[in-house]
């Protein structure tokens, strides 16, 4: 492997608003090389931060005023250099579960890492999640379980040299390592630790070390295929079986899947962008295998697709007969009105929104950018 090393970091924060800052951070540099006993260095630090502890969010990570008593604003702190220095270095590479929260949370510290340096394993949990129907959710914890770090009895190679080992003793040996009694759930090291612990199991299981191949999979979009939310159609069924199922509503009526489909695209703001477009990609499909034929109750999916997934344009124009460039300009044209407004918001959880969506939204269009140019 390249002589890379990886910095794994968490953020416990005093709230989800626009205004709140850090208030404890963790990180850790760890050899690409060893990525069980090669932990080069490792640090938790509390931070006074300039606002107020939401007592919602202490209720999580049971971190208090007390807690804080001699903690250093972040300017004076020991991550900020240490962040600086990781930056400068362009053989890191950083790592965090949902990385764009705490990639923002330290932005707002004037800290800025680099975008195409920092790996998010919750898009990597997304796709393995889509590949085991079996998976429920892709939380950092959900899958210190899913995955039995304290099982005996199952192993993985912890290397490409073929060193296997159990996942038990992997993670006594990273908490050893660490020099960690107990892992707290929530607790910034702890929480370093386990995604540590993640990133081999993934490293292993999925992408058989090939570091490159998962660096890939952040960096594309995630087109799941499978229905992970609602309660209409069983979790893990397939969005291009959906689309050609019925069932029957809760007044007793006979609906399609499509139909739901389409309400999902129109109403659903829980579901993100990039899922609505997996939506759309996997209805297209249908359409163009024979599967369905009701262009009307496709038409959300259509115009998603016609803005967002250039390997369908040719299927559009020739057999549905869509104008692609204007459709996609109107279509990208709501969208950025729809960016605005909640950017615009008082509503602090619609700000944070806002601030998604167009980060999402940008990624998408990069991505049809490069399909083209």
């Amino acid at each position: 492997m390249q002589d890379i090393k990886i910095v794994f970091f968490d953020t416990e924060t005093t709230g989800l608003k626009e205004e709140d800052r850090i208030l404890q951070i963790a990180y850790s540099v760890v050899s690409l090389k060893d990525l069980l006993n090669g932990v080069l260095f490792y640090k938790e630090e509390y931070i006074k931060p300039p606002v107020d502890i939401s007592p919602s969010s202490a209720a999580i990570h049971g971190i208090w005023y007390q807690d804080i008593d001699d903690a250093k604003e972040f300017k004076n702190s020991n991550a900020i250099t240490d962040f600086e220095k990781f930056i400068e270095d362009e053989s890191v590479y950083f790592v965090a579960h949902n990385e764009i929260f705490d990639r923002n949370m330290l932005a707002k510290e004037d800290i800025f890492l680099p975008r195409k340096r920092t790996l998010d394993s919750l898009r990597l949990l997304k796709l393995f999640a889509d590949e085991h129907s079996d998976c429920e959710k892709t939380s950092l914890q959900y899958f210190r379980y899913y995955f039995d770090f304290h099982s005996d009895k199952k192993k993985i190679f912890i290397n490409d040299q073929g060193t296997l080992m159990s996942n038990q003793e992997i993670f006594k040996t990273l908490v050893k390592n660490y020099k960690v009694k107990n892992i707290v759930a929530h607790s910034a090291l702890s929480d370093v630790i386990v995604l540590h612990m993640l990133f081999i199991v993934l490293l292993s299981v999925r992408y058989n070390f090939d570091f490159k191949k998962l660096y890939e999979d952040c960096f594309k979009p995630i087109f799941i295929t499978r229905i992970n939310f609602g309660k209409v159609f069983e979790h893990g069924t397939l969005f291009e079986d959906v689309a050609c199922l019925n069932y029957v509503d809760s007044y007793g009526k006979q609906r399609s899947g499509l139909n739901y489909l389409n309400w999902v695209i129109k109403n659903m703001d829980t579901i993100s962008l990039e899922d609505k477009v997996a939506i759309s990609n996997a209805v297209i499909n249908c359409l163009k295998n024979h599967k369905i034929n009701n262009i009307v109750d496709s038409k959300p999916m259509i115009e998603f697709a016609a803005t967002f997934l250039p390997e369908h344009w040719e299927y559009l124009t020739n057999y549905l007969e869509i104008d692609i460039e204007q459709t996609r300009n109107t279509k990208i044209k709501e969208i950025e009105d729809i960016i605005s407004a909640l950017l615009n918001s008082s509503d602090d959880k619609n700000h944070k929104r806002g601030l998604e969506l167009k980060e999402i939204f940008d990624f998408l269009l990069v991505r049809v950018e490069n399909y083209l140019y």
